[in-house]
């Protein structure tokens, strides 16, 4: 699992944001992604536990989109954590 200060501003702006996580892992190239946990209210819950799961990969997922993969542990997707929920400023 990555360094928490590799991604701790995301965390903070996805805390703002109201974003939920989904941690998801695949039993192998070109499977599906399965769910582990869905809706953790905390990017750091969420990493834990994705870097806990033993799978062949590992993601955490934010509105549908990828935000880190286990398979390319030192990219974070942080685009995806500066998406607006409706209704927010």
């Amino acid at each position: 699992m990555p360094a928490t200060e590799l991604y701790e501003n995301d965390r903070v702006l996805a805390h703002e944001r109201g974003h939920r996580f989904d941690v998801m892992s695949k039993e192998g190239r070109g499977a599906r992604w399965m769910d582990i946990q869905l809706n953790i209210g905390d990017l750091h819950d969420a990493m834990v536990l994705a870097g806990d799961t033993i799978a062949y990969e590992t993601g955490v997922f934010v509105r549908g989109f990828l935000y880190w993969s286990s398979a390319y542990p030192e990219i974070f997707n942080s685009t995806v954590i500066k998406i607006r929920i409706e209704g927010q400023g």
